[in-house]
């Protein structure tokens, strides 16, 4: 018999209980970057320039960075919660 626990396993070695932690949501966000910049240095470089000066980033601008990371969130978020395929079939479905 599976315990919830195993049932409800989070992707790239998180826990639930990280969701809840500053310390787990902190290496959360820095695995979600690691990815980021490994695939998309380009959006990496202009996120960390966001978070380091938000306000001098117009709102157009904040915009369009927040429509450009929507596609990588979507993909770690998917990777997360093991939900992988279904967001592939609704992609599909939507496209």
């Amino acid at each position: 018999m599976a315990t919830a626990a195993a049932e409800l396993a989070l992707g790239y070695g998180f826990t639930f209980g990280d969701l809840h932690d500053r310390d787990g949501l902190v290496r959360l966000d820095g695995a979600y970057l690691a990815r980021l910049e490994a695939e998309k240095p380009e959006l990496y470089q202009r996120l960390l320039a966001a978070r380091a000066n938000p306000a001098a980033l117009a709102a157009k601008d904040e915009g369009n960075l927040l429509v450009d990371l929507g596609p990588s969130v979507d993909e770690f978020l998917a990777g997360l919660f093991g939900v992988e395929a279904e967001v592939q079939a609704l992609a599909a479905e939507t496209h």
